[in-house]
């Protein structure tokens, strides 16, 4: 008769506790890292940080969830296109850090039997968040110079046209548009001296500058 033996289970590796312990969850092995958020609206801005050391499973979460954030709610700040790179490279090197990691397996002693690591979600460019800000940051850019004009197009300069701007027909509050708007005198120079507009209908003055002016209203046109 042949005696069958059992092949016990090989022993778990021991976890080596003399290394830093995630700070969420108390699992290791763990990184000491920092993950960055940025927000901001125009001249608003708020800065934070989440500092480790974290696992694997937590690194990752924290990173994909700050930055989705960031980019959806720190890109309206002037100087979103400063903060939010940096916000992006900074927890790009957090990622690298706990993503080199092993599996986390709890701390013998400090991890309580309901500690778990962080479920890490969606990847950053898989959230819709990430791109509907940054479309509707596209969109802004390529709208606003149409509703500006072409180039920011100035007219007060030779060209452009002048608006009496007072019910009493007067050039006192000057105010310049478009030729192709409503209008009652065009520009033909900018000088210094008033007397070289001698030779128009008249001239308007406005930031120490004289503009000799031509009169296109209706009424001269009647005359």
């Amino acid at each position: 008769m042949t005696d069958v033996t059992s092949a016990s289970a090989p022993a778990a590796d021991p976890i080596d506790t003399t290394g830093p312990t995630c700070v969420l969850c108390q699992h290791m092995p763990a990184a000491a890292t920092t993950v960055y958020q940025v927000s901001g609206v125009l001249v608003y801005l708020r800065w934070s940080r989440e500092q480790g050391p974290f696992c694997r499973d937590c690194g990752i979460t924290l990173f994909r969830d700050a930055t989705a954030r960031s980019l959806t709610s720190g890109i309206w700040h002037f100087l979103a296109p400063v903060l939010v790179p940096l916000v992006v490279a900074r927890n790009l090197a957090a990622r690298r850090a706990v993503t080199a990691l092993a599996e986390p397996r709890p701390h013998p002693v400090l991890a309580a039997p309901n500690h778990r690591p962080l479920v890490p979600g969606r990847p950053v460019l898989r959230r819709p968040g990430s791109w509907l800000a940054l479309a509707l940051l596209a969109v802004l850019v390529a709208v606003v110079p149409q509703v500006v004009g072409p180039g920011g197009e100035r007219y007060d300069r030779a060209g452009g046209c002048v608006r009496r701007s007072t019910p009493l027909g007067m050039y006192d509050a000057v105010r310049f548009v478009s030729c192709s708007d409503m209008h009652d005198a065009r520009v033909e120079a900018v000088v210094a001296d008033w007397t070289r507009c001698a030779s128009y209908d008249g001239y308007v003055i406005d930031g120490g500058r004289f503009y000799c002016i031509t009169d296109e209203s209706p009424a001269a046109g009647a005359h």
